[in-house]
């Protein structure tokens, strides 16, 4: 593993590592449909079905092999949620407690919420005289044995919340690790390894990126499907099948975002920027990237590199879009990835740092039609390629509590009405 020298600085690395960081992390997936998510096909992507599971139950499936996740949090419209994961053949795969959240009104809030919910879901959980022993207490039914078979447990979401205490340490050091719904080539290696040296790293936000080289394995080529038809079609109407992420360059290269966040959210003064900042991140209208430079040019302190670097950022987008690689690289040299950990750590008012992870399956998130048709005509294909890459070079996982037998409880965390 490397790392760059400074305070600040990207890491990045592929060799198995042999030094492993104990963890408790709870992991939350964000399957919210609030004003910052795409339907696809009319649907929440986390209801989209690929080979036959919803994209949320992939993830959900994904995190019970990860070793330092011990429980999962899913965020969104908990009927829908609970009608999905209360179906048998999937509850037999779920080892880890699974606490199922109704919404709040956008993405973050479904973050500070969730983390507010673990907050107090741990009361319950600790052998404290909060942790009442009736039957239909929290406590119980967060217990892992037997009797959690046919236990699918609902409360009042109320229950759970309670506000970070700042001389509690347990509360402002929390960790939280937060992860997109709509990822389903992601392995347990991958994630793993992002969350092994990001605890590493003392930073209350880290975030993980891909290199383009690792997504190339997605991009379009000629479906086998449409091979196979007369070779007397025409050469130009035969289909091309593939994901072509969007990429952000800069000196170092150029990378995509891979949904993965690890997060100590007491100890980030400015988080809500992070919800401004996930809403443009597409943006192509010049109108809405000025207006959003602008307002954080007049409100933070420092920000006029972070204003330089997001405006540089978009401009080299723009100039990949129209084909013009050699004047989208000459801009990607003036900004390097430090620059953006300076520029976002003084946003935040808190240390930020990246993680560059080997392995590109976290990083092909389904963005549109065009992604989730490509994903179910090559998932078999991908999904295989990804699990292959990330063995060779990750290694086997340690066993975790997904390799007993045993079923999970699920709870269900509704709102009052």
């Amino acid at each position: 593993m490397r790392e760059r020298s400074g305070a600040l600085g990207v890491q990045e690395g592929s060799e198995k590592t042999s030094e492993i960081c104990v963890a408790d992390l709870t992991a939350v997936i964000a399957a919210g449909d609030g004003r910052a998510a795409r339907l696809i096909y009319g649907e929440n992507k986390a209801f989209l079905e690929l080979a036959g599971l919803p994209l949320v139950a992939h993830v959900a499936l994904t995190l019970q092999s990860v070793p330092e996740v011990s429980s999962v949090w899913v965020v969104g419209n908990v009927e829908r949620l609970a009608s999905i994961f209360e179906d048998a053949a999937l509850r037999a795969k779920l080892c880890k407690p699974l606490f199922l959240l109704e919404q709040f009104e956008n993405l973050y809030q479904n973050a500070w919420q969730s983390y507010r919910h673990i907050l107090g879901s741990s009361a319950w959980a600790a052998d404290s005289p909060i942790a009442a022993t009736e039957t239909n207490s929290p406590r119980n039914a967060m217990r892992t044995d037997e009797a959690a078979a046919s236990r699918v447990t609902r409360f009042v979401r109320e229950m759970f919340a309670r506000d970070p205490q700042p001389a509690n340490l347990s509360d402002t050091n929390l960790r939280v690790f937060y992860l997109s719904c709509d990822i389903p080539f992601a392995t347990p290696q991958e994630i793993s390894d992002f969350l092994q040296r990001a605890m590493k790293l003392a930073a209350p936000y880290v975030a993980g990126l891909v290199a383009a080289s690792s997504l190339a394995a997605f991009r379009a080529r000629e479906c086998e499907e449409n091979l196979s038809r007369s070779r007397a079609e025409d050469a130009q109407s035969i289909s091309k099948v593939g994901i072509e992420p969007a990429l952000f360059g800069v000196r170092e290269g150029r990378f995509r975002q891979n949904n993965l966040h690890l997060v100590q959210p007491a100890l980030l003064p400015n988080r809500h920027y992070i919800e401004e900042f996930y809403e443009n991140r597409h943006q192509r209208d010049w109108r809405e990237i000025l207006r959003m430079a602008w307002k954080v040019l007049c409100s933070e302190e420092g920000s006029p590199m972070l204003i330089f670097s997001y405006l540089l950022a978009h401009l080299a987008l723009i100039f990949d879009r129209l084909h013009w690689p050699k004047l989208a690289q000459k801009i990607r040299t003036k900004i390097s990835m430090h620059d953006y950990e300076v520029a976002f750590s003084r946003l935040l008012r808190a240390p930020f740092r990246m993680v560059v992870t080997q392995v590109g399956g976290c990083g092909v998130d389904i963005d549109d039609e065009a992604d989730l048709d490509a994903a179910r005509a090559r998932y078999a294909e991908w999904r295989a390629q990804q699990t292959k890459l990330a063995e060779a070079l990750h290694g086997p996982l340690p066993a975790t509590s997904s390799d007993a037998k045993g079923i999970a409880p699920i709870l269900v965390l509704e709102a009052s009405n």
